[in-house]
């Protein structure tokens, strides 16, 4: 089912509308670019017994007709740590110049910098010729030095943002770290506050020593994305893509409502952080511009139903506004299956395309949580699920033909290898005894009287790392559209 909402004239408009001039007209309306569409990996389930099935949305945006974009804020977070000195500081300021000079007339920028403190280096202006002028000149004299107080820039930058957030613009914050937080205690409730004024983050992880967990949790909370760039060359390109992203914004404050049917159970959302199950979800998304797509991956638990019943499955409720004109929009899509007790129609072949999707997601979601353990220190547990995972997803693209998941496979059995060669080098440290007690100390390897001491990760386990936490994450955020609407 599909619906739109639009806001129609009253009869008391209808006459104040014929007393204007003849040239007076009314606002355009919205584009109809945004569509979502819903699918499940099986159309029958058996009768008498529970089972399990997969659900897929898919949010798309058309390309549509070229026209003027609405107005956009920008806040460029930036980080001038000392360990950005050199070509990585350079390269910030190349990029950022190069985004400052794209944006329009009209446009709002905020440039916040955070080393040891955060400094409001570019306090909210709106953009002419001059403001332009003056904030390249301020960009330029930006140094690096000092520590990295991560979560100061972001809560200054949002302070800076937020008397504008209430303007109808599409407000992005674009955020670039080298390194880990000094004390991340408030990222939270800066990521908090963001995402309930509506402001997406484009969170940018560069080199190899920052926390891409934390970074691209920033992201994924506030509906933006997160990128992962290794060298300073890759900067220009990155914010360039950015901006053409801000060019193309079709729709903003994209929240999806997923609504399970009777005796139905939302068990996971696969990439996303939602303690399951729950009867409805609310899924912020941030915005989406022009050829952009969201896909989400779902597991749902199926009770018993009777031979031949319709099965209720699931409810999908998209909401957006459009930021050409501020207007609230709706979509609406429902999954249901049927169940049945014969053998030959239980026998269909699950739809190989939407098996691909889950499978790679599957792959993404495994990935990322392995990622995570490796940055708590546990590669140990991060090998084995990768050694486990990366067979079944190189079996499973192999089945379906289908090259990004084996390249998913492939780098997951990369990142194992890395990370074995990591536990290689681990030294077994001799520890004191206790003092008072007579118990033995156990160190956090769990071998009595010996903790074992992570050697510092190589630059190759580094660069895994990084490579295939940003591969991974590509699958949970806005990416490109293969085919559009004609």
């Amino acid at each position: 089912m599909r619906r739109r909402t639009f806001f129609g004239v009253g009869a008391l408009g209808l006459v104040a509308a014929g007393t204007c001039s003849w040239w007076t007209r009314e606002p355009d309306p919205p584009l109809d670019l945004v569509s979502l569409s819903g699918r499940q990996s099986r159309q029958f389930v058996p009768a008498g017994v529970g089972v399990e099935l997969w659900a897929i949305l898919r949010i798309e945006v058309d390309q549509g007709p070229v026209e003027e974009r609405p107005p956009v804020h920008v806040g460029l977070v930036i980080d001038t740590s000392a360990s950005m000195e050199g070509a990585a500081i350079e390269a910030a300021k190349v990029a950022a110049a190069e985004l400052v000079g794209s944006l329009q007339d009209g446009d709002r920028l905020t440039v916040v910098t955070f080393d040891s403190r955060a400094e409001l280096v570019v306090p909210n202006v709106e953009l002419d010729d001059d403001a332009r002028e003056e904030c390249l000149e301020l960009l330029a004299a930006i140094e690096a030095r000092g520590t990295t107080d991560l979560a100061a820039g972001l809560h200054m930058a949002l302070d800076d943002l937020m008397p504008h957030a209430s303007e109808g613009r599409v407000t992005r914050v674009v955020l670039l770290s080298d390194g880990v937080p000094n004390d991340a205690s408030s990222i939270p409730s800066a990521v908090s506050s963001a995402s309930m004024a509506g402001i997406t983050v484009t969170a940018l992880g560069f080199g190899l020593d920052y926390d891409e967990t934390l970074l691209a949790s920033i992201a994924q909370q506030t509906g933006g994305t997160f990128h992962f760039l290794e060298e300073p060359g890759a900067l220009v390109p990155l914010f360039r893509e950015e901006n053409a992203r801000l060019q193309g914004i079709a729709a903003k404050e994209l929240v999806l409502t997923l609504t399970t049917g009777p005796n139905v159970e939302l068990r996971e959302i696969v990439g996303q952080p939602y303690a399951l199950p729950q009867p409805r979800v609310f899924m912020g998304l941030g915005d989406l511009s022009r050829g952009e797509e969201r896909v989400v991956v779902a597991r749902l638990s199926v009770g018993p139903h009777r031979a031949g019943a319709t099965v209720e499955l699931l409810d999908g409720r998209l909401t957006w506004r459009d930021p050409r004109t501020g207007q609230t929009m709706d979509e609406e899509v429902f999954l249901s299956a049927r169940a049945e007790d014969d053998a030959a129609v239980l026998a269909e072949a699950v739809d190989r395309e939407l098996e691909r999707e889950i499978e790679s997601a599957k792959a993404a979601a495994l990935t990322l949580h392995a990622v995570a353990l490796s940055r708590d220190g546990n590669d140990v547990d991060a090998v084995q699920m990768l050694n486990e995972a990366a067979p079944s997803a190189m079996a499973a693209a192999e089945r379906l033909e289908d090259p990004r998941l084996l390249e998913q496979a492939n780098e997951m059995a990369e990142l194992a290898g890395a990370l074995e060669g990591e536990l290689e080098e681990d030294l077994p440290i001799p520890m004191a005894e206790p003092e008072q007690d007579g118990e033995q100390t156990r160190g956090s390897g769990g071998l009595g009287g010996v903790v074992t001491m992570p050697a510092p990760k190589s630059a190759r386990s580094k660069r895994a790392l990084r490579q295939a936490h940003g591969n991974a994450m590509s699958n949970f955020q806005a990416r490109q559209n293969i085919v559009t609407k004609q």
